[in-house]
This record gives C-alpha cells, structure tokens and sequence, in this order.
C-alpha cells in the first residue's frame, strides 16, 4: 500500500525499488500499483512532490484509476 499521506519519501522510494525490481525479474503484462492518500491526512506536500518527481525520474507513467482500468479491460478483453 502507498500511502502518500502517511509514508515518507524514503519508504515510498524504497517500495518503488521493490516494485521496479520485481518488474525487471518479470516485465510482461500491465502491473499499476495505487497510490492512495486522504484529504484530511495530507499535510506534506513535499513529499508528493518529490515521490512524483522520481517517478518522472525513473521514467514511470502516472495515470488516473480511470486511465488505468481501461487499459486493463482492453488486455483483458
């Protein structure tokens, strides 16, 4: 689970690795992990802001849940 509210950037980058690791071992397929975060627990921005960048940095797409489940029904249908 990334919490974007409640986790710092140092564990969602350590998560990230584990998640871009595992893909190398296993590249097939669409994988999308969520990124999940309430209203009310969202106090660092910095945070956001910096675990977005990374991911711009390691080059992985950022999509919408909506984005998301229409590319999963088009590779599953």
């Amino acid at each position: 689970k990334f919490d974007f509210c409640r986790m710092t950037i140092n564990e969602l980058t350590c998560m990230m690795e584990k998640v871009i690791k595992e893909d190398k071992r296993n590249p097939l397929g669409y994988k999308p992990f969520v990124l999940i975060g309430h209203t009310k627990d969202l106090v660092d921005f910095e945070t956001v802001v910096s675990f977005l960048s990374y991911l711009k940095q390691k080059h992985i797409k950022i999509s919408t849940f909506e984005e998301a489940y229409e590319k999963c029904i088009s590779v599953d249908g």
